[in-house]
């Protein structure tokens, strides 16, 4: 027949044949028209007086691609033909793609890994996978995958996940020849607190790895006992070398807890040090005043959406780059410099901001600042910028850091906060604070940081120090590379069973047990070639075997020179260090692990102990670095989001 108006489509619920999958009858307002059927593919109207067949032959004319034939065949099995049509007629074709996959197939597990990856990596809560739009867009890439509920990937996917790379992590630790440690506390939204560890090591090929071992909360106070026993736990849960070093801030608590847990080095994080200096410099009288007022100007631009709007203007007009202003945070000195740099920046749109008609008058408290005080910022930012330089150079985790604090604070004591004669009473004060708090650091672990120092090969010369403390230091060197050398030794035959056996049978048919190696000493087998080889004694060219068998009775070995090997590790280390002070140094630019990677060789111990040195991180950046993601993590949409999941979660966003 012909397209009608407007009609719905109704259901014959009597008809019996397969060819009503595809047909009904035309309703038109209240009315069903029995005598007169609609395909529900094209909406093409037919009359019907009982008989199919020419149902039939509209299927076969207009819709080649349905084969009723096998719709016969496969009428059991409803999921891969048109069933149903919708309220507007439209027909709804289910396993069009074919059957739902089964949860252990291949795709499927893929897909849920990818959800599993998508959740860690981005740090998307559980309740993503129940979110209508998530589940829109995973059905329109993949119809017949189920997503699985948000408990299964929180109670099952995500530990089966952890477990998996806490092993490789394990595995990882095992190898290390020396582990150091960093720690830190944080409080979530919740005020649940937690405790992080992080690790780091130098792996064979001389990179350093860096590790988010745990974030575990703790219900209990933070004194020094319950950190100590935290930090045991965590050393024996992760296998870690006994007595690693570690790093925290130097908060009263954190002493206690290290001398609690008995380890031996305990170095305060450099960042954190200069942070009390700079907060005790910014808190002087007149350099706090003057934060105040900048401050106060700054935090008018950012309440104020008007000012906002006139400071945006003026930057337009003035070609300044459309910043927005710092407002500091008292708790860290780099924010207060970065204001102050800001500030210097876009003072120009400041002061035309403050003196335009739109906020002329309008803050009684706010006004422009001084000649005197733009000076005393320049000053201070002058003070301050080498302090944010060499903090941002201490927080690297690709590079050794313990071995810059020497040097570091050398170059800030003698030269940066050394009060010159012109400095401005100001500058006198700033640099007369940090100086103070700044010289009497570090001074109880001197030697330690020295050796990691000297076997930085960017510092090796000490150019700080006078010709005897070199040799102080040097010759420190080489007991510490006899003491851990020898420390390793024990620690590689502790791995071996010693297995005590009766005297053997030597007719016996049995195998010998197979000795370990020592150590940075290479074992050549021995073969009857080379029983040959040692056996033959070279001859030296002469014309007559008879005169120098007679030069050979008379002076036998007497002015032949060998040259004896050092055999001790005490002279192998003496031996090591010599040549290594020799050496010249490398360009500070250059990369002290890859210049170790090429000369392992040539200095076997003296390299384990740059492994043990070198690898200990001079700040606890690391710990308080998972303090952003662990807010990223526990929002206050999440908030009650249980502390074994957030462990886990920041351990496989950190470690994955």
């Amino acid at each position: 027949m012909s397209e009608a108006g407007e009609f719905e489509i109704v259901e014959n619920s009597k008809g019996k044949s397969l060819i009503w999958k595809y047909y009904g009858f035309v309703k038109s307002g209240e009315t069903i028209d029995k005598n007169k059927i609609a395909c529900k593919l094209c909406r093409f109207t037919l009359k019907y007086s009982g008989n199919t067949s020419n149902l039939a032959d509209h299927i076969r004319r207009k819709h080649p691609t349905i084969n009723l034939q096998k719709e016969k065949v496969k009428a059991a099995d409803p999921t891969t033909s048109v069933q149903a049509s919708d309220q507007r007629g439209q027909p709804v074709i289910h396993g069009f793609f074919g059957n739902k996959l089964q949860s252990s197939s291949q795709r499927a597990s893929t897909i849920t890994k990818a959800i599993l990856t998508f959740i860690v990596e981005d740090l998307r809560p559980f309740s993503v996978v129940e979110n209508s739009g998530f589940k829109n867009l995973v059905n329109v890439m993949e119809p017949r995958y189920n997503i699985p509920s948000r408990q299964y990937f929180s109670d099952r996917a995500m530990p089966e996940l952890y477990q998996s790379v806490k092993t490789s992590v394990l595995s990882e630790l095992a190898k290390a020849s020396s582990v150091a440690i960093t720690t830190d506390g944080w409080t979530s939204r919740a005020t649940e607190s937690y405790i992080t560890i992080t690790s780091s090591h130098i792996d064979s090929e001389w990179k350093l790895k860096n590790f988010v071992l745990q974030t575990r909360s703790m219900a209990e106070s933070h004194t020094g006992v319950n950190v100590a026993n935290v930090l045991l736990e965590a050393i024996e849960e992760w296998k870690l070398p006994a007595n690693p070093p570690i790093v925290t801030d130097n908060a009263s608590n954190m002493t206690v807890a290290v001398k609690e847990a008995g380890l031996p080095l305990h170095i305060g994080c450099f960042a954190h040090t200069l942070n009390l200096a700079c907060g005790k410099a910014l808190k002087l009288g007149n350099v706090s005043k003057l934060l105040a007022r900048v401050r106060r100007i700054v935090s008018y631009f950012h309440r104020s959406s008007v000012a906002c709007a006139v400071l945006k203007e003026k930057q337009k007009m003035l070609s300044l780059p459309e910043h927005k202003l710092i407002v500091d945070v008292q708790t860290r000195w780099n924010s207060a410099l970065d204001m102050l740099t800001r500030f210097l920046e876009q003072q120009a749109a400041v002061y035309a901001a403050l003196t335009s008609k739109d906020l002329r008058g309008k803050e009684k408290d706010i006004s422009t600042l001084s000649e005197n005080d733009i000076s005393a910022i320049e000053e201070l930012i002058t003070i301050l910028q080498p302090l944010k330089t060499a903090t941002v150079a201490l927080c690297e985790e690709s590079n050794p850091t313990l071995s810059i604090i020497i040097p570091l604070k050398h170059q800030l004591l003698s030269s940066i906060m050394k009060v010159k004669d012109d400095d401005s009473e100001l500058v006198k004060q700033v640099k007369t604070v940090i100086f103070t708090d700044l010289s009497p650091r570090y001074e109880h672990i001197k030697q330690q940081l020295t050796l990691a120092t000297v076997l930085d090969p960017r510092f090796k010369l000490l150019p700080f120090l006078s010709e005897e403390a070199k040799l102080n230091v040097f010759h420190e060197l080489t007991l510490e590379c006899v003491s851990v050398n020898e420390t390793l030794a024990q620690r590689n035959a502790a791995k071996y069973a010693i297995i005590k056996q009766e005297p053997m049978d030597m007719n016996s048919q049995g195998t010998l047990p197979v000795l370990p190696a020592v150590e940075n000493e290479e074992l050549l087998p021995i073969t009857e070639e080379s029983e040959q080889q040692v056996e033959k004694k070279p001859k030296l060219d002469s014309s007559s075997d008879q005169g120098q068998s007679a030069m050979g009775c008379l002076f036998g070995d007497i002015y032949i020179v060998k040259e004896e090997k050092p055999t001790s590790i005490q002279e192998r280390a003496e031996a090591e260090v010599f040549a290594y002070r020799k050496e010249g140094p490398i360009s500070t630019a250059d990369s002290p692990l890859l210049w170790w990677k090429t000369n392992e060789h040539k200095y076997p111990l003296l390299s384990a102990v740059g492994k043990k040195d070198l690898c200990v991180p001079a700040t606890s950046v690391p710990s308080e670095r998972v303090f952003s993601t662990a807010g990223d993590i526990v929002t206050a949409q999440r908030s009650a989001l249980k502390s074994k999941h957030v462990d886990k979660l920041i351990f496989l966003k950190k470690n994955k």
